[in-house]
């Protein structure tokens, strides 16, 4: 009986612990594979020690691809034990306009959780951002279907609004959601969730 991709990911993650590697293999709901584990920060980043980071693989989730992941893993293993980790090997140069929503997700969060508490980040963020497809670069298009789900007089759209708001500022890229702008006003609500989301933030 053949194994599951699971399985196989799971007996692939087995070795990578065995080896002492700290990265792990996941599968993404798109059917691609990513690294998580502690690595060097990113080119544009503020962070100065490794944290916790994804590792968006091109690799498809079969068993061809978790070999391929695997390897991979090894290969930054020994990179990082002879310092000579360089994330222009693995990614695309950073930039605002290139960046993909997670990339841009990892970097609001970080910026955001400095001053502010994780469940204001679950409550007016998390809630709006899971809609977003985040292996795509930040765009109108991608943006939209998330806000019109919701009324345009709603409180959720409003929230949604600022959330893609946040999100646009960090792209230096001007992208035009007016449109989608909520028309919620009530008792000055809108105003006073506007100030609050943006506090401190990016």
């Amino acid at each position: 009986m053949s194994k599951t991709i699971d399985q196989l990911i799971a007996e692939a993650n087995l070795r990578l612990k065995a080896a002492r590697t700290g990265l792990i293999i996941k599968l993404r709901y798109t059917n691609k594979l990513s690294l998580r584990g502690q690595l060097p920060p990113r080119p544009g980043s503020e962070k100065l020690e490794k944290y916790s980071q994804r590792l968006t693989l091109k690799y498809l989730g079969n068993a061809v691809g978790i070999a391929l992941a695997e390897a991979d893993a090894l290969n930054i293993t020994s990179q990082l034990i002879k310092e000579k980790f360089n994330w222009a090997d693995w990614i695309e140069v950073w930039t605002p306009q290139t960046a993909i929503i997670a990339d841009l997700l990892e970097r609001h969060k970080a910026k955001y959780l400095t001053k502010n508490s994780e469940t204001s980040y679950h409550n007016y963020y998390l809630a709006c951002y899971k809609w977003l497809p985040i292996d795509e670069p930040l765009t109108v298009k991608a943006i939209a279907p998330s806000l019109t789900r919701h009324a345009q007089d709603s409180r959720s759209r409003a929230v949604t609004f600022i959330a893609a708001t946040v999100l646009v500022k960090l792209t230096e890229v001007d992208l035009d959601l007016e449109p989608y702008k909520s028309t919620y006003t009530a008792r000055q609500g809108y105003f006073i969730l506007k100030r609050d989301m943006r506090r401190d933030s990016p």
